[in-house]
């Protein structure tokens, strides 16, 4: 007994167990394992605290251009929809408008041809005035 007393085995540590006594958050845990060596700062909480909000901020901010990327995705969808709409649209207006050329160029054809017939009798067919002078 008076040899333990004298030479304490390594594995106990006196200090450490008065150190850790004390101990009540996690600072001074840190700084009673590890007396001076690697120490958190001084606001070790506070910093804490600073890295949490700025997490939230990021992630508002991460939702925050989801929802804008969403935005901007489905306007892209409407305007091809649209312009698809109109190209159709003008497709569809420009074979009328060859509809309208075809039947009105056939019925001035059929007047013309009885133009041919009687010339002086249609009304489409004028002579040009002044055709025939010499300049």
């Amino acid at each position: 007994m008076v040899g333990l007393v004298r030479c304490p085995p390594l594995r106990v540590d006196s200090d450490l167990d008065r150190r850790l006594d004390g101990a009540d958050d996690l600072d001074t845990i840190v700084y009673a394992v590890a007396h001076g060596a690697n120490t958190p700062p001084a606001s070790w909480d506070t910093e804490m605290e600073i890295l949490r909000v700025d997490v939230r901020y990021h992630r508002d901010q991460l939702r925050e251009c989801e929802a804008w990327l969403y935005k901007e995705t489905d306007l892209r969808r409407q305007a091809e929809s649209l312009c698809t709409l109109v190209s159709t649209e003008r497709n569809m207006a420009v074979d009328e408008a060859r509809a309208l050329r075809a039947r009105t160029r056939r019925g001035v054809s059929s007047s013309c041809a009885r133009c041919c017939v009687a010339p002086e009798e249609c009304r489409y067919h004028r002579p040009l005035e002044g055709w025939d002078r010499e300049i």
